[in-house]
């Protein structure tokens, strides 16, 4: 199955790579995912792993990840679009 990869974002302390990985020859069967990857002690990066619902879906494309981070609270949201209902 022909599967590519992009729209990718860094976290703020440069560790987790988020990005999309689609799966489908033409756009109106193209199914997509958003995977992390971690940078590991070594620098290199971990292998990828979809993130899992409800971030994903079964039944919906999921697709452009972007972070925001709060200084305020410490905290990282992460954003994205889809196509799921609602």
């Amino acid at each position: 199955e022909h599967q590519h990869s992009a729209n990718s974002t860094l976290s703020h302390d440069g560790k987790r790579l988020y990005f999309t990985r689609c799966a489908g020859k033409q756009s109106d069967s193209l199914r997509c995912e958003i995977f992390i990857s971690i940078r590991q002690s070594d620098g290199s990066w971990s292998e990828a792993k979809r993130l899992p619902n409800p971030i994903n879906s079964n039944t919906a494309t999921t697709t452009h990840p972007n972070l925001e981070w709060h200084n305020n609270s410490n905290s990282e949201w992460l954003y994205f679009t889809s196509d799921r209902a609602g």
